[in-house]
């Protein structure tokens, strides 16, 4: 949990390690998945390191997060491909997740690499004890927003692939804090950075897994799978 009135640079803190935390992960594979009718469904594994926070006494818990979150990814025309996840209920933590992409290759040298477009979206939240007295009424003590765009540079050898890319992120998060006696409201903290991005994706005839991470303020390792539906 969330230490109670955290000041400006606490706030910043937080923001910038979990809030950060929760930007959507690179889709699977940079290869376009094409325009063909069906989905493909995965499962997306995260973990967030907390230790910085927890010793410093501005969260309670344990000194990491992990979660999964379903997914599912649509190929779209003209290279255009589309992705969204959500939390997978239930896990160790009541936290809710979701998040949206859209990426676009714009271009691909048939001998060297591909380049990719990509915006997304996501958010997070961490439910609490209503406080009837909030403003306005609170049902989380933490909530956190996320968007931004990066350029993906990707190579395929074959079935196996590499990626990297480079954008900027901005985390908007909303903590729940004491105004006056008796009286709570949320006060926002908003930051943008760069973030970085570099994986690895193996490709067969229905799916495809990658491991990765992508690092604002400090690194985020995640796992991804995922499998053709017809």
């Amino acid at each position: 949990s969330i230490m109670e009135n955290p000041t400006y640079a606490v706030r910043q803190s937080i923001n910038e390690k979990l809030g950060f935390g929760f930007m959507t992960a690179p889709l699977a594979s940079y290869q376009p998945l094409g325009g063909y009718p069906g989905l493909e469904l995965g499962i997306d594994y995260h973990r967030l390191d907390l230790t910085s926070l927890v010793d410093q006494g501005y969260i309670r818990g344990s000194d990491s997060l992990d979660f999964m979150a379903l997914t599912l990814a649509k190929g779209l025309y003209y290279d255009i491909d589309f992705r969204f996840s959500a939390s997978i209920m239930p896990q160790t933590t009541t936290m809710q997740f979701f998040s949206g992409m859209l990426r676009w290759k714009f271009y691909e040298h048939p001998s060297w690499a591909r380049l990719t477009a990509v915006i997304h979206y996501s958010g997070a939240s961490f439910p609490a004890a209503t406080h009837p007295t909030a403003t306005p009424a609170a049902e989380t003590n933490y909530a956190t927003q996320g968007q931004g765009y990066d350029l993906v540079v990707s190579r395929g050898f074959g079935s196996f692939e590499l990626f990297g890319g480079v954008g900027r992120a901005r985390s908007v998060s909303q903590f729940l804090v004491d105004v006056t006696v008796g009286q709570k409201a949320y006060v926002r903290q908003d930051d943008t950075l760069n973030r970085y991005t570099a994986g690895s994706a193996i490709k067969w005839k229905n799916g495809s897994f990658s491991f990765g991470m992508d690092r604002v303020v400090q690194n985020k390792y995640f796992i991804q799978t995922q499998f053709e539906l017809l």
